[in-house]
């Protein structure tokens, strides 16, 4: 992210970008681009990772209206009959997979700021390990009984 940064630091002192030059509403990545208006290769990198962990905020969506409607649904009702509602097949599946998405987003989450401020390459892929450890504990606690 440093290389980054610096680049795009060079390239405004040197007058080489604007607040609204040819790149339509998009100009303003805080990624530097060439004179053509692509991206540099290391930022495509990071740029990537970035989008990969946005991408699956589509499908976080509808599971989040699902998880409040069936939040909603429960008010006022009582132990049994909740636990019977989510009991249901349908609305089971549906919470097992908002609190997957959730730890899946915690993950990448941590994955991202350990990439961008992680220098040491050891220590990077030992921190990426122990992301990995802690997101799949946190799987196991979520779901096992107690």
């Amino acid at each position: 992210m440093r290389h980054c940064r610096e680049a795009i630091a060079g390239k405004i002192l040197a007058g080489k970008i604007w607040r609204n030059d040819n790149h339509g509403d998009r100009s303003r990545t805080g990624y530097p681009r060439d004179e053509q208006g692509a991206l540099s290769r290391l930022c495509q990198i990071r740029h990537r990772g970035r989008m990969e962990h946005a991408r699956h905020l589509p499908r976080v969506v509808p599971l989040s209206i699902a998880f409040i409607a069936i939040v909603l649904s429960l008010a006022g009702k009582d132990y049994a009959a909740a636990r019977a509602e989510l009991g249901h097949p349908v609305v089971a599946i549906i919470m097992l997979l908002f609190i997957l998405s959730g730890i899946f987003h915690m993950k990448l989450g941590m994955q991202s700021i350990i990439d961008d401020y992680v220098h040491d390459a050891h220590l990077k892929e030992w921190s990426l390990i122990a992301n990995l450890f802690f997101s799949v504990c946190i799987g196991w606690l979520a779901f096992s009984r107690p």
